[in-house]
């Protein structure tokens, strides 16, 4: 029998007839597991990847920058060349914009509240020069300005809530210096206007983040303000240490670089083995599917022996039944593949909906019970993408890669678990069968 033969009569398996009815209740369910078990796997895949995604362009963009350009020594009478450095690597082709920016901690407070911060010195030209960055960062109130006295702070919408205050309102931050004969550090309390408040969409990003302008930043911190020029190129997910060692060869010699993936290589790794674990739990929901492709094999040619047995009577090879047989597998597999990468990409790409949906049924159905039977406490409103954690929204991103490797693997699954029942119709003895006949 030829290898299109063999096909055909996989493919005919699919119309089992007893008792003079068409049969493909057993088939259907094993199409429908295959494209089941698929579901949720491709939906971890995507809104992990999302939320990968998202995570990780809100700290290159807004934290760390594609790339960090530091000195091996701080001082802001290290910092003469600055206009210089960043004139020079304007000139280079892959470069897209260059922030020179201050960094130090302290601790902000108010009537209401306090929290220790991460201060960020920018000049608002800078700001509005790099479009990425505003891509990411929404003013709720306000604008990053500073007014003309430079006694402005732009602060996060987590951290307007810890203080509670508002545009318009005073804080006061606290920062601290060395002495200058080594003692104790020499305390620097300060006034400051909130100018503007604003969100990233995540709030670990937004905890401690507190802008000020960068001269006044470098006062703040003097001889512990070390000059930081952030760089955006096209892509920064390209070539990252080739783009790196090119950037370091025209540095002079007290620079140094470090890359987006070297200043969040820790997250980075982290969220990727979450991903990996995850997968692999929703993985293990398409191997038990397999096993229901299995049995439906084996019932398929123990119902089958007697058209086995006249086929091998008629010179059918063991190998040629076997194929048969492996065929019906795969094709259950392909169908069942099918079906779970439309359910599965279809869910993928509305996720927020559904998500919106299904929080929303949950809280009006905890309304309605608390109505109904007051005594009963509910636990209060779901909210699954807390921004408190998560989030906002999960960007919807499609890896099509990842996506037909699943399936391919899936596929290949299916074939599998269909051989070892299949090899039985090899072995079948056709006078054993026709004898019990």
């Amino acid at each position: 029998m030829s290898m299109n033969s063999n096909r055909y009569l996989g493919f005919r398996n699919f119309f089992t007839y007893r008792r003079g009815r068409l049969s493909l209740k057993g088939m259907a369910r094993a199409v429908w597991g295959i494209g089941l078990s698929m579901v949720p796997l491709l939906v971890v895949l995507e809104v992990s990847s999302g939320m990968i995604e998202g995570i990780t362009r809100r700290y290159v963009e807004v934290g760390s920058f594609h790339y960090q350009i530091r000195r091996y020594t701080s001082g802001p009478e290290e910092n003469t060349d600055e206009e210089a450095l960043v004139e020079h690597l304007m000139t280079q082709p892959e470069i897209l914009t260059v922030t020179p920016f201050v960094e130090g901690q302290g601790l902000i407070y108010s009537e209401e509240g306090r929290t220790g911060v991460q201060i960020r010195g920018m000049n608002p030209e800078a700001f509005y020069a790099d479009q990425r960055l505003q891509q990411y960062v929404r003013f709720v109130s306000g604008d990053f300005s500073f007014g003309s006295d430079l006694r402005g702070v732009v602060i996060s919408q987590v951290m307007a809530r810890k203080l509670g205050v508002s545009r318009g309102d005073q804080v006061k931050l606290l920062v601290s210096r060395p002495s200058a004969r080594g003692g104790k550090p020499i305390l620097r309390p300060g006034t400051y206007l909130v100018t503007g408040i604003f969100s990233t969409g995540y709030q670990e990003l937004d905890a401690l983040s507190v802008y000020l302008h960068k001269d006044r930043a470098e006062q703040l911190f003097q001889d512990q303000a070390g000059l930081v020029l952030g760089i955006k190129v096209s892509d920064y997910t390209e070539r990252v240490d080739e783009r790196k060692t090119l950037i370091r060869q025209i540095l002079p010699q007290e620079w140094y670089i470090l890359s987006w993936y070297d200043l969040n290589r820790s997250l980075y790794q982290n969220l990727g083995s979450t991903k990996t674990m995850l997968l692999f739990i929703m993985a293990l929901i398409i191997i038990v599917a397999a096993v229901n492709i299995y049995s439906t094999i084996l019932s398929l040619v123990t119902e089958r022996q007697e058209q086995i047995a006249v086929l091998k009577s008629l010179g059918a090879r063991p190998s040629d039944l076997t194929a048969q047989f492996v065929f019906t597998g795969f094709f259950l597999g392909l169908f069942g593949v099918i079906l779970g990468m439309v359910l599965g990409l279809l869910i993928s790409v509305n996720i927020n909906q559904f998500i919106k949906l299904f929080e929303g049924a949950v809280n009006s159905a905890q309304r309605f019970i608390s109505m109904i039977f007051p005594f009963i406490e509910t636990a209060g409103d779901l909210r699954l993408l807390n921004p408190e954690y998560y989030l906002e929204e999960i960007p919807i991103r499609i890896p099509l890669g990842e996506t037909f490797l699943i399936g391919f693997l899936t596929l290949s699954l299916c074939t599998l678990a269909a051989w070892f029942p299949s090899k039985k119709a090899g072995s079948i003895n056709p006078l054993e069968v026709m004898g019990r006949h």
